[in-house]
């Protein structure tokens, strides 16, 4: 790959979260070829203050967050199933930490436009 996905690939392997200006960058070009779309679905992004003060400058404010939420073992268990190319114990750990120590908070600040799903449940019940 390029230069940038191997940068990437590589720091999201280590576990950490891609640098924010490549994250908008690349979603800025994505949602560019894509002008008649209603709409744009970001997994995981932003994942922290600064991302989401960038992304409501770059690309605007979100209309809409759903958050899936998972208790912190039922997030192990689920990494742990070998399906992700960089989920180690370690990696797994530093990842839920993360989350709550970065995400957690753009959680709170878009809580007027959030809907919570209950998704320790199977994928079936979860889209119902």
């Amino acid at each position: 790959g390029t230069e940038r996905w191997v940068r990437l690939f590589e720091t999201i392997q280590a576990g950490e979260l891609a640098p924010d200006d490549e994250v908008i960058a690349l979603l800025a070009a994505a949602m560019e070829t894509q002008k008649e779309a209603v709409g744009f679905l970001f997994d995981g992004f932003p994942a922290n203050m600064a991302q989401a003060r960038l992304c409501q400058d770059k690309l605007g404010s979100p209309a809409k967050v759903v958050v899936l939420v998972v208790p912190d073992s039922v997030m192990v268990d689920r990494l742990k199933d070998g399906v992700n190319f960089n989920d180690t114990e370690e990696t797994i750990k530093k990842r839920i930490q993360t989350f709550s120590d970065e995400t957690q908070p753009v959680i709170q600040a878009y809580a007027d436009v959030a809907s919570k799903v209950k998704a320790d449940r199977t994928s079936e019940e979860v889209f119902a």
